[in-house]
């Protein structure tokens, strides 16, 4: 094996069902499969795919080969609300992973809300999706948790870490999106992973 093959193997998840792409599922399961046959296809990854479409991917995907998914539990960004959504979309996904023979969940991952409070952390966030996958039966599973980039975001992050390695929960770092704020600079990158 290469040193780049060794370095790059499965590195890049196929997200053709978000921006900027936003395939249908259909052209999506396409498009992926394509990539799959390809001269590529060893530097492909997992299909990402929020939970709330897994039972849309599970039909596009019928009579067809099984699928390596990353599921991302699609909870919200309201505090109020995220808790009950995470626990209830963790039971959908643990449901459709028994159910499924197309659908081979890999990684889940899931950004938690932003603190509200000057005094509030990311931390009972990040415990309580950890219980919840546990409750779920996932925890087999390698779970990456999204920290939203906020004002506090260097001065929560070090406890952030913490609450992740306590809880056995990988870090996430979104790179990227439709508007400039959402690509962090050298420094937040060099921060997050030091």
């Amino acid at each position: 094996m290469s040193v780049i093959r060794a370095l790059f193997e499965r590195l890049i998840d196929y997200a053709g069902l978000f921006p900027p792409a936003q395939l249908s599922m259909p052209q999506a399961v396409e498009e992926y499969e394509d990539v799959q046959r390809g001269p590529y296809a060893w530097i492909a990854g997992r299909f990402i795919v929020a939970v709330s479409r897994i039972a849309e991917l599970t039909s596009a995907l019928s009579g067809g080969r099984r699928f390596a998914i990353s599921a991302i539990v699609d909870a919200g960004s309201d505090p109020r609300d995220w808790l009950r959504n995470a626990q209830e979309k963790m039971t959908v996904l643990s449901a459709a992973r028994a159910a499924s023979r197309f659908v081979q969940v890999e990684a889940i991952e899931v950004a938690v809300p932003a603190p509200i409070a000057a005094r509030e952390t990311f931390d009972p966030a990040i415990g309580q999706f950890a219980m919840a996958s546990h409750n779920a039966n996932l925890r087999d599973l390698p779970i990456y948790v999204e920290l939203p980039r906020t004002d506090r975001f260097d001065d929560l992050l070090p406890s952030a870490m913490f609450a992740l390695s306590r809880s056995k929960l990988g870090a996430k770092l979104r790179c990227g999106g439709l508007a400039q704020s959402a690509f962090p600079s050298s420094g937040e990158v060099a921060a997050f992973i030091t």
